[in-house]
């Protein structure tokens, strides 16, 4: 969408810091009525369906709406799934469980964006985005297939 500009893509860096300022309490508090495998397994749904709206995109709204549809995926998955590490480690290890799980998204942080560039380098942007918009949804399906398997006084 190089006719929208640096207006366009400065729209889009803003877009999901304001959706998680104005919209993560509610929809965290409204996904936390429910097992909180099926709000993650939700979650990396829209994860996938936000990145999976990436491929051939061309239009400035498109990636308005996909950026929404992610930001709600990353709600809906990361502040369960930090809350079930809390609550299936032991009291004694609480500390050291929450720490290694802020470790391995930190990792990520770092290791997504590095691999994520080197395969948009070597194979292109829309085997990117499938290829994220695929591993979402088979780690939804898991998600969501675990919610009935591991319970533990979660809710």
């Amino acid at each position: 969408f190089p006719d929208d500009g640096m207006h366009g893509i400065g729209l889009l860096f803003a877009l999901n810091p304001l959706l998680i300022i104005f919209f993560q309490a509610p929809v965290v508090g409204i996904a936390g009525r429910y097992n909180p495998f099926l709000a993650i397994g939700v979650g990396a749904a829209f994860l996938g369906l936000g990145t999976g709206m990436l491929i051939d995109l061309h239009c400035l709204y498109v990636a308005i709406v996909a950026c929404a549809i992610y930001t709600l995926g990353e709600m809906l998955f990361f502040a369960p799934a930090q809350l079930l590490c809390y609550q299936y480690s032991g009291i004694a290890s609480r500390g050291r469980v929450l720490g290694s799980f802020k470790s391995i998204y930190a990792m990520s942080m770092l290791m997504g964006p590095f691999s994520g560039a080197l395969i948009y380098h070597v194979v292109g942007a829309n085997v990117l985005w499938g290829f994220s918009a695929v591993l979402s949804l088979v780690f939804s399906m898991v998600f969501i297939g675990l919610q009935g398997w591991l319970k533990k006084d979660l809710v």
